[in-house]
């Protein structure tokens, strides 16, 4: 299959997603709708990251790119409306209609230029317009956003916030409802401080100046994330890298609106994006900028511990085993360092905390396959069950990378993709995935497939 027939199946997958949660949220519960929604989407990103490329002229795409971007804008427009309404026409409508319809008639007459920064940056414009419009008409949405905010505030008071927060709480100091608080399987609710410490460092300075909403923060690094992704490829693949994310009302809904901290998916994605350039011109600053970046994800929030075996097993494959153990050594010392002042103050109260998630029997949630058994459509396994599932795809996974090699925003797509199997598959997990794979398939040369040679120099495995 060509890159680009991979990259318009990814973006129908990224589309039936969209459409499952527009018409959800329009008409009726979800239901399993978006667990099986959910399904396709990951099935899609799946086979763009592991099929095999070949030649592909792909003229076709500069045109796709424009049209692609152009409805993604419009789907999030949409979305929005069912979200936030709004009075008469807002400015987020009229950026966004101008904007698809320059990016149509673009398509059409000058589809070349789709790819220059000012269209980017305009469906980017429009975009954040989108996020501003659900940041300010809508309050916090879940108890995570709720718990960072107040743990920056107990941060900032001097308190620390694995001893501090309690999670009813943080919901009555913003007014939502205490039912929003994370539950374990026997209905306790889990009322600590559960994240990593880069999740409360990163907000309580901005917090400390006074913002009053850290979604704010989080939409702004959603659209650097757009941004940075988009020009880290060639021009025809810029719209179609966008459209990806844009396209994906899910990132709105999960990471603008809900407030769930994207920090983690961002940096994991600048720490592939600089493996791959380590990878490909032998940078050896971008390899340890990509290991100091990997472990500051790691620091953020616990999914991106999933892609660590996958970025150290690409390392030791083409830079050899004592390159990959120094990754790893820096990844873990980025890891800790953000968490020191908290482990020298009450160590087990942190290590427990960001390990409850993990250790705890929290109750079965989320849109993967643990979802479907709740909701009746397949049996309900046991959790450990589900654990051995998740387990098992992570290690086939993690083989299937190592044989075929896709570039290194795709081990990020790989190494989440098995969350949807384990007893809790958040939303949240998956959000990015169609993402990474677009960027994956966009910095793939599919007219020169990528080979691995000995240099005899160096005794260790170029890519070319």
């Amino acid at each position: 299959m060509t890159a680009g027939r991979r990259m318009a199946l990814l973006l129908a997958g990224t589309a039936a997603l969209t459409a499952a949660t527009i018409l959800s949220a329009a008409f009726a519960p979800p239901g399993p709708v978006l667990p099986l929604a959910s399904a396709v989407y990951v099935a899609c990103v799946l086979w763009a990251v592991l099929a095999r490329s070949r030649h592909d002229a792909a003229a076709w795409r500069v045109r796709l790119g424009p049209i692609a971007l152009a409805l993604a804008l419009l789907a999030s427009l949409v979305d929005r409306h069912l979200v936030v309404a709004s009075r008469g026409v807002a400015p987020d409508d009229i950026a966004a209609v101008a904007t698809s319809i320059g990016l149509l008639v673009a398509a059409v007459r000058a589809p070349r230029l789709t790819g220059h920064p000012v269209a980017l940056g305009a469906a980017l414009a429009a975009y954040a317009l989108i996020g501003v419009a659900l940041v300010a008409g809508a309050p916090y949405q879940t108890d995570a956003v709720a718990n960072v905010h107040r743990a920056a505030e107990l941060l900032v008071s001097g308190a620390d916030p694995y001893r501090s927060v309690d999670t009813y709480e943080s919901l009555d100091r913003f007014g939502l409802d205490r039912t929003l608080a994370t539950h374990l399987e026997d209905g306790t609710p889990l009322r600590t401080f559960n994240y990593p410490a880069l999740a409360v460092l990163l907000p309580a300075p901005f917090v400390a100046m006074g913002l009053a909403d850290v979604r704010a923060l989080y939409l702004a690094e959603v659209l650097v994330a757009g941004l940075a992704a988009s020009t880290a490829v060639a021009l025809a693949w810029r719209p179609l890298v966008l459209a990806a994310m844009i396209g994906n009302v899910v990132i709105a809904r999960q990471h603008v609106l809900a407030g769930v901290d994207p920090t983690w998916a961002i940096l994991l994605g600048a720490a592939l994006l600089a493996l791959e350039r380590a990878r490909h011109r032998l940078a050896t600053r971008a390899l340890w900028l990509s290991a100091l970046l990997l472990g500051l994800a790691c620091a953020s929030r616990q999914p991106a511990w999933f892609a660590v075996p996958f970025a150290i097993a690409a390392v030791a494959q083409y830079r050899g085993t004592s390159d990959a153990l120094r990754y790893a050594a820096l990844a873990a010392a980025a890891f800790v360092l953000p968490a020191l002042p908290f482990l020298a103050v009450a160590p087990m109260a942190h290590i427990t905390g960001v390990l409850a998630p993990i250790l705890l029997p929290l109750e079965p949630y989320g849109v993967g396959l643990a979802q479907l058994g709740t909701d009746g459509v397949l049996p309900l396994l046991g959790r450990g069950t589900y654990a051995v599932l998740a387990l098992a795809a992570l290690v086939a996974a993690v083989a299937l990378s190592l044989r075929r090699r896709p570039a290194a925003a795709g081990l990020a797509a790989l190494a989440l993709i098995p969350l949807y199997l384990a007893w809790r598959a958040l939303q949240s997990y998956f959000t990015f995935v169609g993402p990474f794979a677009a960027l994956a398939v966009a910095q793939e040369r599919d007219d020169m497939p990528v080979t691995t040679v000995r240099d005899p120099v160096r005794s260790r495995q170029t890519w070319r």
